[in-house]
């Protein structure tokens, strides 16, 4: 077997069980933010669904191996970071303002129904402005949907694996453990929260991953940095965020390819469901908060929001975000059409 049809094989394998992880990840932060302030009472079940902001951390494991992957196999060159930029931007971006447009007019609705306990309808130009520019975290503004902050890690991620790529990939040994030991080890800085550093833990799990996947580093030395990368989220980020973290690198490494259609079809709309499923979702929380504080109620209440949520999600996803991605694929056909045909790239 040549080197190029054993990587394929290693990442179908990887790649069968990412959007499994990112159903399971999405589905993970629906349930926190349905079941937050004690809606389903205090119970097993409630204490669980607590935990559910951990799936955010599991999304960055999935980003650290795709994204570096994505670029493995363009051949990317730094001198490509506009290309690169852009394809991601059209990914990302329309359904993120679409969302964005949807979230304010079902505010506004919302006011006009009697009765409407919440704030007034209002933005202001510093949030608009912070929002449009993934930026709230900077000019002290409020995120129109409180998940929109993980977006803004996400792109800095994107900027920051784009430029260190060739460091990553370098042939020399010592530029790739410097550049691993990078993103494993800066969380004992203790960034700000606001930054993709203070998650380079999680990201560096699947950076490592794509270096086994790509033969880029041994068996033995990814095990070495996934007990690195371990070791520094339980330490800074706590138990919790360690075992996810290793847990999704498990998974996506090692685990059996997931059969399970109905996973695997919510995974492929996991982005949209992520950001609307409190637009949606919560709303319908916020209905049953007047039913009787029974689990039975409040369940079913939980499995209507989800289930609204990922109608709408789906509809998002077959309406804006499919489309962007094919908008998205022109930029990656850009740059294997400037590559000579000997040096195109195999897709997986």
């Amino acid at each position: 077997m040549n080197k190029v049809t054993d990587q394929q094989g290693r990442a179908g394998s990887r790649i069968a069980n990412i959007d499994a992880l990112r159903a399971l990840a999405a589905l993970a932060v629906c349930l926190f933010h349905f079941t937050r302030s004690g809606f389903l009472g205090d119970n097993i079940l409630s204490q669980i669904c607590r935990q559910g902001y951990l799936g955010v951390d599991a999304f960055f494991v999935i980003s650290g191996f795709v994204i570096p992957w994505s670029l493995h196999q363009s051949r990317y060159e730094f001198s490509q970071l506009f290309g690169f930029l852009s394809r991601r931007f059209w990914r990302l971006y329309p359904a993120y303002v679409v969302t964005g447009v949807l979230t304010l007019g079902l505010w506004y609705a919302s006011s006009l129904v009697p009765g409407f306990r919440g704030a007034a309808p209002h933005l202001e130009h510093g949030q608009l402005w912070g929002n449009l520019a993934l930026a709230c975290a900077f000019n002290g503004t409020e995120w129109l949907v409180p998940v929109f902050w993980t977006l803004a890690i996400e792109v800095q991620f994107y900027v920051l694996v784009a430029v260190m790529f060739p460091l990553l990939v370098h042939r020399r040994p010592i530029v790739r453990f410097i550049s691993l030991a990078a993103w494993v080890g800066v969380v004992w800085c203790e960034p700000s929260g606001n930054l993709v550093l203070a998650y380079g833990a999680l990201f560096g799990l699947g950076i490592t991953l794509f270096l086994r996947t790509a033969g880029c580093e041994s068996g033995r030395a990814s095990w070495f940095w996934v007990g690195a990368a371990t070791v520094s989220l339980f330490w800074v980020r706590g138990i919790g965020s360690a075992l996810v973290g290793l847990v999704s690198y498990l998974v996506l490494s090692c685990a059996p390819a997931v059969r399970l259609r109905g996973l695997l079809f919510v995974g492929s709309f996991s982005y949209s469901l992520y950001l609307l499923h409190i637009p949606l979702g919560s709303r319908i929380i916020n209905l049953a908060e007047r039913l009787p504080m029974t689990l039975g109620y409040r369940g079913a209440a939980v499995l209507l929001a989800l289930g609204v949520a990922m109608v709408g999600a789906y509809l998002l996803f077959l309406l804006v975000e499919r489309p962007s991605h094919q908008i998205a694929r022109r930029f990656g056909n850009r740059w294997q059409s400037q590559l000579a045909p000997d040096d195109q790239p195999k897709r997986v």
